[in-house]
């Protein structure tokens, strides 16, 4: 259900195609796991990281994307092709 609601939400309003964004390989790992729904304590684990790094890394990507929650920089990031549905 959750892919259904993002595809329609990035559907209905598309991005200016020269919006870029660039994410680290760390801040993309992150986002991945965002849009599976983790924790950042189970993000951390993953990552091998502590959970204050994630977290710092979570904010970096929130502003990079222009987002205030994890809803916002996943459907934001779908948006952008960052990341695609075969990701959640």
């Amino acid at each position: 259900m959750i892919p259904e609601v993002l595809r329609r939400i990035g559907e209905r309003t598309p991005l200016s195609q020269s919006t870029t964004v660039s994410l680290t390989s760390r801040e993309m790992q992150i986002l991945r796991g965002i849009a599976k729904g983790y924790t950042s304590k189970k993000l951390a684990q993953e990552s091998r990281l502590a959970v204050p790094s994630v977290e710092s890394h979570l904010r970096n990507i929130y502003r990079k994307l222009n987002a205030s929650n994890r809803g916002e920089a996943v459907s934001t990031a779908l948006k952008l092709g960052l990341i695609t549905l075969a990701d959640l």
